[in-house]
């Protein structure tokens, strides 16, 4: 299974061999639809990840960069798919590295505590709730 970022340009080009990711996502309450996603990741806003192996795309992972007083941090917004465990680290660790050299202060997640039982290199700084009207 090998990982992959796709370029801004290629979005439209393969969109549909990992829309469904975005359309699962978005059931479970994505901040993203699917539509947006595509949009702001063919605006190069937002970047695509993800695992293939030789029959299909088997996960994705979308990553924002954001300016903040501390300097870039580069976020992981989501995450979706099944994969064994090595090529998500493997995947993981491209992303670290891709922030890294971009200069980025950290590599922030955004999603279920399952991430931080996931990968212990990261920990919790902060809790995101919400309250529904």
């Amino acid at each position: 299974m090998r990982p992959f970022c796709i370029a801004a340009d290629q979005i439209e080009v393969c969109w549909e061999d990992f829309a469904h990711f975005f359309q699962e996502f978005e059931k479970h309450g994505a901040d993203l639809s699917e539509h947006e996603a595509k949009q702001r990741a063919k605006d190069a806003q937002i970047q695509v990840w993800g695992l293939q192996d030789d029959q299909a795309v088997r996960g994705i992972v979308t990553t924002e960069m954001m300016r903040t007083a501390r300097g870039l941090v580069c976020v992981i917004t989501m995450a979706q798919g099944t994969a064994a465990e090595e090529p998500k680290r493997r995947l993981l660790n491209a992303i670290i590295e891709w922030a890294r050299e971009r200069g980025c202060v950290c590599v922030r997640l955004q999603g279920r505590r399952g991430w931080l039982r996931w990968d212990k290199r990261f920990k919790q700084t902060g809790i995101v709730a919400e309250l529904d009207l």
